[in-house]
């Protein structure tokens, strides 16, 4: 083995922990965050957040947002695809998305199945959007 370059241990674990755990490859953002940063990329919000920017009425097109989150709420790890007017566009949970994975299990896969899966829902959400209008 060859090392270019000496990495913490917290670096090291915090690698292991993302090649182990596929989902940690996403960084977690605040709602705010998530919301301002959602016209590039989609990220992670929890319910817990949504219910205080509703509460807090911080913002009114985060609060907006935030209550179309959880109106299409309906499973506790879930992953929901929205257009920018709340719309929702796909959706998925993780039990399908688990289920999915562990049908299509083969010694002969290379990439996690999870992943691929994953992958295929937010690229038929992507093709979804297209085909619906949006006012």
């Amino acid at each position: 083995m060859k090392w270019n370059a000496e990495i913490t241990e917290e670096e090291a674990l915090n690698s292991l922990e993302s090649e182990m755990f596929s989902f940690k490859k996403v960084k977690y953002y605040s709602v705010p965050e998530a919301f301002f940063l959602a016209s590039n990329e989609s990220k992670l919000v929890h319910v817990a957040d949504l219910e205080a920017i509703i509460n807090e009425n911080l913002d009114p097109a985060i609060s907006f947002l935030a209550r179309m989150c959880l109106k299409y709420y309906e499973f506790p790890v879930e992953s929901i695809v929205f257009f920018p007017n709340g719309s929702a566009i796909h959706r998925i949970n993780a039990n399908t998305l688990l289920g999915i994975a562990n049908e299509q299990d083969s010694i002969f896969e290379i990439r996690d199945p999870i992943e691929k899966n994953y992958q295929e829902f937010l690229e038929k959400a992507l093709l979804m959007s297209k085909a619906m209008k949006v006012d």
